[in-house]
């Protein structure tokens, strides 16, 4: 694989586009197909939106880099240990998810819906952590220092979440998803530096999306869930960068 146009340039270029489609299908979602960010309904437009998404990473690695070198190297197991925290409170959400769906009212149709949502938001998973903690991240450490390079990773996958207004979010939320996605990408960034390993962030990130909207799906409160993470995070992420504050590039690989 010739990674020699593997740089910041071409991966800020894969970024907006990705960013760009997402929005035009947010516009399509809510403008011509008449459903809402947030709602369940807006999965069966967005599916097919993640499947372009998902190709476009997969044709960005192909063309201009590899699979290892946007971070699917070796995984480095111990450093699951900061999603712990997050896979409990995961836990606890579904332990309430579960006793709704046992409830006699629940339907074929609420079971299928889930697989929709599964589907989806799995390929959210992928297709962002691929393209904001793999190709932008990875592509920014091949000109930029590491603490340089994990902000531009959390600027770019903030920025992603301001397109939520053409799918019908609220002027006023988006602000706050975009402190919230930032504080994300801020975690995720160093993290996905140390584990050497993008598959346990797609696996986080698709259970942390799929509870979220299977929840809003059944009015679970999720309130006790985003409130803790959100206090554990911004610790973790402060002792995450101290611990990034002496490496360097060399200590990252990037083949």
């Amino acid at each position: 694989m010739n990674n020699k146009n593997f740089n910041l340039k071409t991966s800020l270029l894969a970024a907006i586009i990705y960013i760009t489609i997402m929005g035009i299908g947010m516009y399509i979602m809510h403008s011509i197909m008449g459903d809402a960010y947030g709602t369940p309904g807006m999965m069966n437009t967005m599916i097919w939106v993640e499947v372009v998404l998902s190709l476009l990473a997969i044709i960005f690695i192909s063309r201009y880099s590899s699979w290892k070198a946007v971070g699917f190297g070796q995984l480095q197991w111990k450093h699951i240990l900061w999603l712990v925290p997050g896979i409990i409170l995961l836990a606890y959400t579904w332990f309430n998810i579960i006793n709704v769906l046992a409830a006699p009212e629940i339907d074929d149709k609420i079971f299928n819906a889930l697989i929709i949502i599964g589907i989806t938001t799995l390929m959210v998973g992928f297709s962002e952590e691929v393209m904001f903690r793999g190709i932008v991240l990875r592509g920014a450490l091949t000109q930029k220092r590491i603490f340089t390079s994990m902000l531009i990773s959390a600027a770019f996958f903030s920025s992603l979440h301001a397109v939520n207004v053409l799918g019908g979010a609220s002027a006023a939320s988006i602000p706050i998803q975009l402190l919230n996605t930032f504080l994300f990408g801020l975690f995720f960034a160093p993290l996905a530096l140390k584990m050497g390993n993008l598959i346990p962030l797609i696996i986080f990130h698709w259970l942390w999306d799929f509870t979220l909207f299977t929840a809003v799906m059944l009015s679970v409160d999720t309130s006790i869930m985003f409130i803790s993470f959100l206090l554990i995070e911004i610790i973790m992420i402060i002792v995450l960068w101290w611990l990034m504050k002496n490496k360097t590039v060399e200590h990252v690989s990037l083949t």
